[in-house]
């Protein structure tokens, strides 16, 4: 068996069927192209936090606190920093434990510049026994033992010094709410991988930074404010510990709130369920299993393709057969012939795939706001891995044919008979798994679209448009609201400003509160957001009863959105000057009823929410009103008004609609990438359909020509040779409804406020799929309507 010959005689296979080869090949290449890019993806995501060396070791502290659902689940990552010394005493298999303590928004000065950080993290010297982290500079041990040491990362070291060595024995200090002290840089470490569900820019000592900011934190149970990550020994019963551990910690809560602690793994954290205050915004492995599973069903369509259109011209290549036969070969030298052929289109369709992704990545990096890397492929495994990928996809794509072809008896290939039935049974049924496959794509695609339009443009209860925020660093702003206002206005295209705690997708401050109603006590839910009286007009809010706050209303004067009024059994009219004890002894009394709006994201329900008037210390935003006439000059008006009370920090704003938009960013990405691979599944379909009608029209096109000359009309002639693909459709369209319905359903549980499924996107579905086989159809057919009778019927 020699394999040159073997591969000379694919070779001038192909070239005798270049278009069919074509075909294969484009099919091939786009499946195998967008298989490795989902790869490529799913493996980043599967792969955070991978690298530390104790990752199989590492779990965090996670709590389930049963009465206080929190943004639609009851489970949170935060917990009291005691809990460290809790693991200590009961866990015997503890390793290491630390604690991390994030701040927010810091000013830090190094020399005689200031830089503004997002966050810094506060953490204990065994951060760096628990995690593994890259020591560039400095001391690798006794890393923040000192309450005025600091550790930062190679970009923050360069940002600040110039260089990672020239930042270590440097002063910094830096200032939130209050004011951090000095520091001294022990060491730089090397800046996390970007496949980090956290990352550290400034570390400062755990004990010394919150005995200044929060020092009573240090010592009670209810402080729950920080995250506990630890390794356990190997081979530690993680259960065991777990149950020790909430054997110690029961008794040290409120017998009424008794929360439960779970140890999760550190490889459970990026794709786990999402928790109350997370340090990240979590993935979704639900939708990294679609995505994957989009990927094998786009590869095994373009094998589907090529088993078509081998056994399609499987009479193109009987007389071959039968005389390869005669002349003694075997039927394992036919089947391993078959085989190479596939094997070498497969290749040659995986080198245009690679050089296709590697083209397409750093665009796909920059959608996804990823740091994908080739690097991957290039590991042993993955070459391995690869090659017998190759080799799978090869065998699936030619054994039928390689089989079926090689069982053909040479005299009945040589008389021109052999019986093809069979293969055109197996080629209806793939055709029809197409059609389900692109049938449910684009249904599954078109609402997943429709809910994506729905979240961007649904009325909010609220206007977003032409509203710029500003956010609120410097604490010297504190009780200049009026004069900022005043100031701002002045400017004709500013139309309104207002201050508040939050905006109002923003709302997160939360309490439970037992409320009088009319049946009764009732314990609920209230989320709090404190504003000026300015608020209300500054969003566009309806108010549906009573009135809204004034400068000189009561500080226990609220407006309450409709949902908390029908919680506590009133209409709202009748809520209007109810009285009730909300906050302690502190009477509150409902001045207005705002029309319900929606504060959290679609995937949850709207809950009850008050407004009450803001103290300076609660201001952290300001929105302000535009007309949008010349957004530049107000921007720039603006920015010069902040400039005059203070140019502390660095001058940021954000329109709210982009605010709002990027509350469901991750779903809005979810869609085009969905829309994205679902097109190439589509037209590797469209390619493989258009590859059996090629053929078809061929093999008949003396009969066209002879019925031509007889009289047939092209319609006629366009029926009977598409007839029976509009029965496969209709077969696949009815499977593929049912599918992509129950697919739909389960996507679209996760949200509270959806669309739902009518006839016009079945009807929609059924439409796209007959039109993408129409254009593959009827393209090939038009063709051989134009050529002349007289023509055809003159060739052999």
């Amino acid at each position: 068996m020699n394999l040159s010959k073997i591969f000379s005689y694919a070779l001038r296979v192909f070239n005798r069927s270049r278009v069919y080869s074509a075909i294969n090949l484009l099919g091939l290449s786009l499946g195998l192209a967008v298989f490795t890019l989902i790869v490529l993806f799913v493996r980043y995501e599967f792969g955070y936090d991978r690298y530390h060396a104790n990752a199989d070791r590492i779990y965090r502290i996670t709590r389930e606190d049963p009465k206080n659902e929190y943004l639609g689940t009851t489970k949170f990552v935060i917990s009291a920093a005691l809990l460290a010394d809790g693991l200590k005493e009961s866990v015997k298999d503890l390793d290491h434990v630390t604690r991390i303590a994030r701040q927010n928004n810091v000013l830090m000065h190094a020399g005689n510049k200031s830089f503004f950080e997002n966050e810094t993290y506060a953490v204990d010297p065994a951060f760096f026994d628990v995690f593994t982290l890259d020591v560039i500079a400095g001391p690798t041990t006794n890393l923040l033992t000192k309450p005025t040491d600091a550790v930062l990362a190679e970009s923050v070291a360069i940002k600040y010094f110039g260089s990672a060595e020239a930042a270590v024995g440097k002063t910094i200090s830096g200032e939130g709410y209050k004011s951090y002290g000095d520091f001294m840089v022990q060491a730089v470490i090397r800046d996390m991988p970007f496949q980090s569900h956290f990352r550290t820019p400034v570390l400062f000592p755990f004990e010394g930074l919150i005995k200044t900011l929060q020092p009573n934190d240090l010592i009670r149970w209810g402080n729950n404010n920080y995250w506990i990550y630890f390794t356990l020994q190997p081979g530690a019963d993680v259960k065991a510990a777990e149950e020790a551990f909430n054997a110690y910690y029961k008794p040290q809560q409120d017998p009424e709130y008794v929360t439960i602690a779970s140890f999760q793994p550190l490889a459970d954290v990026y794709l786990g369920e999402r928790m109350n205050f997370d340090l990240t915004v979590v993935g979704n492995k639900d939708r990294l299993y679609i995505f994957m599973g989009i990927g094998i069903l786009v590869l095994v369509i373009a094998c589907i393709n090529y088993i078509n259109m081998s056994t399609a011209r499987a009479a193109n290549r009987a007389k071959e057969i039968g005389v390869r036969k005669v002349n003694g070969a075997l039927r394992l030298d036919l089947v391993v012939q078959f085989l190479a052929e596939a094997f070498l289109s497969t290749a040659f369709a995986a080198v245009i795939a690679i050089i296709a992704v590697v083209l397409i990545l750093p665009g796909f990096n920059e959608f996804l706001d990823k740091q994908i890397s080739l690097d991957f492929l290039l590991q042993p495994q993955s070459l391995m891995s690869g090659a017998l990928l190759l080799l799978t996809v090869a065998i699936v794509a030619g054994a039928y044919p390689a089989f079926l072809f090689s069982s053909f008896k040479p005299i009945n290939t040589l008389k021109g008979r052999f019986y093809q039935s069979h293969n055109s049974r197996l080629r209806n049924v793939l055709v029809v798994f197409q059609f389900v496959v692109s049938g449910t794509l684009v249904f599954g695609t078109l609402i997943v679209w429709k809910q994506m339009e729905f979240v961007k443009n649904k009325d909010l209860g609220f206007n977003r448009e032409h509203i710029i925020v500003v956010p609120i660093r410097d604490r010297s702003l504190v009780g200049k609201h009026e004069a900022i206002r005043e100031e701002l206005l002045k400017d004709p295209s500013i139309k309104n400003v207002s201050a508040s705690r939050w905006t109002p997708t923003g709302i997160s401050s939360q309490s439970i509160k037992t409320w009088q109603t009319k049946n009764g006590e009732r314990t609920v839910g209230i989320y709090h957001n404190h504003i000026d009286a300015n608020f209300i007009d500054t969003y566009g809010m309806t108010l549906v009863a009573g009135s809204n706050l004034t400068p000189t209303s009561r500080e226990s004067d609220v407006i309450v959105n409709e949902t908390l009024v029908k919680q506590i059994g009133y209409t709202p009219e009748e809520a209007i000057g109810q009285t009730f004890l909300a906050w302690g002894s502190d009477t509150t009394r409902i001045v207005g009823v705002v029309k319900d709006f929606h504060f959290q994201g679609f995937n949850l329900s709207i809950e009850g929410v008050d407004f009450r008037l803001w103290n300076p210390w609660n201001l952290q935003t300001m929105s302000i009103k535009v007309d949008g006439n010349d957004l530049q000059a107000s921007l720039a008006y603006i920015k010069t008004t902040f400039g005059k009370f203070s140019d502390k920090y660095p001058f940021e704003y954000t329109f709210y609609d982009d605010l709002y938009a990027k509350t469901f960013i991750s779903e809005a990405k979810t869609s085009r990438l969905m829309t994205a691979f679902s097109s190439v599944a589509i037209i590797i379909a469209a390619l493989g359909l258009y590859g059996l009608i090629l053929h078809m029209v061929n093999q008949r096109m003396k009969e066209i020509g002879i019925r031509k000359t007889l009289g047939a009309g092209s319609l006629s002639i366009i029926r009977l040779l598409s007839g029976k693909f509009g029965v496969l459709i209709l077969i696949g369209y009815m499977i593929a409804s049912v599918v992509g319905y129950y697919g739909v359903q389960q996507w679209l549980s996760s949200f509270a406020y959806r669309v739902s499924p009518t006839v016009l996107d079945f009807a929609i579905t059924l439409f796209a799929i007959g039109m993408i086989a129409a254009i593959a159809v009827y393209s090939r057919i038009a063709t051989a309507l134009r050529i002349n009778p007289a023509t055809v019927l003159k060739q052999d």
